[in-house]
């Protein structure tokens, strides 16, 4: 054998030991692939294969694993995990990822469901603790337990906010537990809330569909219509309004950055538009849906003189 493939074949796995110690852990955790400890998951509806390495070491009830990804695959904190006809939670993730991707499932028994704009939403979550709560003179009220729960984080459950009420279980009495939020946080990338006991009100609650504080909201109209003038007299004001829940934004035709009108009295469907003291400029107002984003309308108005 020459040199050069002496030499080709001693660095087939990497030039310098780290390189080959690097090839033989990742050669290791592909023949994982193959074994029992490898389950196939689906990760936000992808199916996928993870590697169940152990028991994790908080674990008490077998609720909590320690996971691997793949070789070349990797996943990612707070991402929603279904296995074994169960909702699971990554909970935490290793930062060196050189090797693997590694990480904490957790399960995920219950369902947080809210109500945004006119969808209902739900979302697993898990319970990290429980205590007796306090009233205002520190007497211990056994009705009421306090809790901390977590979830993953998005644009939806960003919306939660204190005093928003959620149903939990329903027990022999057939009215459901009710859970106020009175406490946000953000905790390593996950949404906690802390929750203290509520009544269940059969006047504001939806226990058909597992809604606190419902509301009967118009279904969302296919299009957004924008109705008011085409046209504002300069330093006068004018109302638009829309037919659904929409947030508003004004741009400039000539794409600077000129203000040419003042906002004012802004709702959900309606706002107020008053003109600067010029002539001739065009704006455009735009109207976007608050539940699906794709949904948008444009109105352009001209700035007019008095006569």
């Amino acid at each position: 054998m020459d040199w050069d493939s002496y030499n080709t074949r001693i660095n087939i796995r990497g030039t310098t030991p780290r390189d080959r110690d690097l090839s033989y852990l990742k050669q290791s955790l592909e023949k994982s692939v193959n074994s029992l400890s490898c389950k196939k998951v689906l990760i936000n509806n992808i199916e996928r294969d993870i590697i169940f390495d152990s028991i994790s070491s908080t674990n008490t009830v077998l609720n909590e694993y320690v996971i691997k990804a793949i070789p070349n695959e990797t996943f990612t904190l707070g991402q929603m995990v279904v296995w074994n006809n169960a909702n699971w939670l990554i909970n935490d993730r290793n930062i060196d990822d050189e090797v693997y991707t590694k990480g904490t499932l957790v399960l995920c028994p219950f369902t947080l469901k809210f109500q945004l704009n006119s969808q209902i939403l739900s979302y697993p979550y898990y319970v990290i603790s429980n205590s007796p709560s306090l009233d205002e003179n520190k007497y211990i009220i056994t009705s009421d337990t306090i809790r901390k729960i977590k979830l993953p984080f998005d644009n939806n459950t960003k919306m939660l906010k204190t005093d928003m009420r959620f149903m939990g279980d329903t027990f022999g009495d057939g009215k459901p537990q009710c859970w106020k939020i009175t406490d946000l946080a953000l905790d390593k990338g996950l949404l906690q809330l802390t929750d203290v006991r509520d009544e269940y009100n059969d006047s504001t609650d939806n226990i058909e569909l597992g809604i606190c504080n419902y509301s009967v909201l118009s279904p969302t109209p296919s299009e957004i219509i924008i109705t008011g003038v085409s046209t504002i007299t300069k330093l006068s004001t004018a109302t638009f309004t829309a037919n659904s829940d929409v947030t508003w934004s004004v741009s400039n035709l000539d794409e600077s950055d000129n203000v040419y009108v003042s906002q004012s009295d802004i709702t959900d469907t309606s706002i107020k538009l008053t003109a600067v003291d010029i002539v001739g400029k065009y704006i455009i107002l735009t109207a976007t849906s608050q539940v699906d984003t794709e949904l948008v309308s444009n109105k352009t108005v001209q700035i007019v003189g008095l006569f």
